[in-house]
């Protein structure tokens, strides 16, 4: 059984996909790419199913993710396979400010979901780091 850390890995893994296969490109680039727009929406499908597997635990303790609407989108994605409004599912995940958005809420529940082995470790050299705690170098 996969766990959250696992799970969160594929959201971080698939938004970068996302941002990379878009790198440099428009709107108009993005719809005149038929595999890229279903590629896309692959990946949009493994972050919502990914999200949708996420224990209650985690989800509660990162409440301003929009979690409800991540798995939406991936139902919408998954159900209406025939209907998908491409325009929305580019300004949903493909434009820089929702992906980074998305990534680093992501990003920030793995670090905080971390497992610390030692707990009674200090590193006076870096502040970012405090006694005994996981960086939370996103935050």
């Amino acid at each position: 059984m996969r766990r959250d850390q696992q799970r969160l890995s594929d959201i971080l893994e698939a938004l970068d996909w996302i941002a990379k296969a878009n790198a440099g490109r428009t709107e108009a680039d993005f719809l005149a790419d038929e595999t890229l727009c279903y590629a896309v929406a692959q990946k949009l499908t493994i972050i919502g199913e990914a999200v949708a597997r996420l224990s209650p635990e985690i989800t509660a303790r990162h409440d301003s993710v929009p979690w409800p609407d991540i798995v939406g989108l991936r139902n919408i994605l998954v159900r209406e396979y025939s209907g998908i409004y491409w325009p929305l599912v580019w300004q949903t995940a493909l434009t820089t400010h929702r992906a980074s958005k998305w990534r680093r809420s992501y990003a920030a529940c793995r670090w905080s979901e971390q497992p610390v082995p030692n707990r009674d470790f200090a590193i006076d050299s870096n502040p970012r780091i405090l006694s005994g705690t996981v960086p939370r170098l996103l935050g």
